[in-house]
């Protein structure tokens, strides 16, 4: 009896140490599923990043490729380019433009359009300026003054666009 009576408590331990090895296994796989769960959920957000990241890198080399583009056609004009603001600030010009003047470009960033223009053809000027504010182009002849003093005569065209969110000539 007492050698059935340990036999039988041996296999009933040995069904509670396969019980509890069955249920440390469902434990395991458990916990194995959150990890692998949690891990997506990581490399997701990741991915998510990296995408939105990769997106915005995208769409700021498109400004750069259209920046590339614009100076090139710019630069390429046969004559002088320039672009100002209802105040007649100097946003953008060609190199030819720099050439003709001979002012260099940190000199230019400073410049109103007046400033190439003698006093007694401001009122022309603005006259124009307000032509192709309101009608979106003008054209006229005047004396365009270069660094050095020289008076050139020049045929100048005006059209009305939006340039960073604000109107210019």
């Amino acid at each position: 009896n007492k050698g059935r009576l340990q036999l039988r408590m041996l296999e009933q331990e040995q069904q509670q140490l396969a019980i509890s090895a069955t249920n440390l296994n469902y434990l395991l796989a458990a916990m194995s599923f959150f990890i692998i769960l949690i891990v997506f959920i990581l490399l997701q957000s990741e991915f998510n990043k990296r995408k939105k990241a990769t997106e915005e890198i995208n769409y700021l080399n498109s400004f750069i490729n259209e920046k590339e583009l614009s100076d090139t056609v710019i630069n390429s004009l046969p004559g002088i380019f320039y672009l100002n603001d209802a105040e007649g600030k100097m946003l953008r010009w060609n190199k030819n433009f720099e050439t003709v003047t001979g002012y260099s470009s940190d000199e230019l960033k400073t410049m109103r359009a007046r400033n190439f223009f003698e006093s007694e053809d401001h009122k022309l000027l603005l006259k124009m300026k307000e032509v192709a504010f309101n009608e979106g182009v003008t054209d006229f002849e005047a004396g365009f003054l270069t660094k050095d003093g020289r008076k050139l005569s020049h045929y100048f065209t005006g059209r009305r666009l939006m340039y960073r969110g604000a109107t210019a000539i």
